[in-house]
């Protein structure tokens, strides 16, 4: 393809120019090694600076030496009961446990919360289907149906609720 435009030729040249004279000097410094007098010379000034940086932190350990000491004498973690009651006066305070009796729940409250919701019906006759895992049975439930003593009183998406005694028992899916 020939270029009419005699300032794109030009600018060419020159940018071939800048590569060639920047590929030959990565040549001449591969061959050479890249070890200067400048990088050695950077990399003993950093050499010194660490120096410089640990013999500082050697001063400030050296600062602790004596709390070390004192430290290594006793063992920090751990105390006798004698050392502490004698350092601290606690009050003696008498604890009084009371006990209160929990009602133990209805073996058909029980069974009644052991069901697993696994599906609703939605229609003019909802009705919930319902596993007994105990007796490994699978129960259809509709409104006014009744299992233990507990009454369905309303099937809902995700939810059966019971009555039992005279309060509702939800079970959730």
């Amino acid at each position: 393809m020939i270029y009419k435009n005699k300032y794109y030729l030009v600018f060419n040249k020159i940018l071939y120019l800048i590569v060639g004279v920047a590929f030959l000097y990565f040549c001449f410094k591969l061959i050479t090694g890249f070890e200067s007098s400048n990088f050695i010379a950077m990399k003993e000034s950093v050499y010194l600076k660490n120096k410089v940086q640990e013999s500082s932190l050697e001063k400030k350990i050296n600062k602790y030496d004596h709390y070390t000491k004192e430290l290594k004498k006793r063992n920090i973690f751990s105390f006798s009961k004698d050392q502490v009651d004698s350092k601290i006066n606690r009050p003696t305070v008498k604890k009084k446990f009371i006990q209160k009796k929990i009602p133990k729940p209805s073996p058909t409250l029980q069974m009644i919360k052991s069901l697993k919701l696994v599906g609703v019906v939605l229609d003019n006759n909802s009705e919930a289907i319902v596993v007994d895992p105990k007796n490994r049975k699978t129960l259809f439930l509709r409104k006014g149906d009744e299992v233990e003593g507990a009454v369905v009183e309303n099937i809902v998406e995700g939810k059966v609720v019971f009555l039992f005694e005279g309060k509702k028992i939800e079970l959730v899916q």
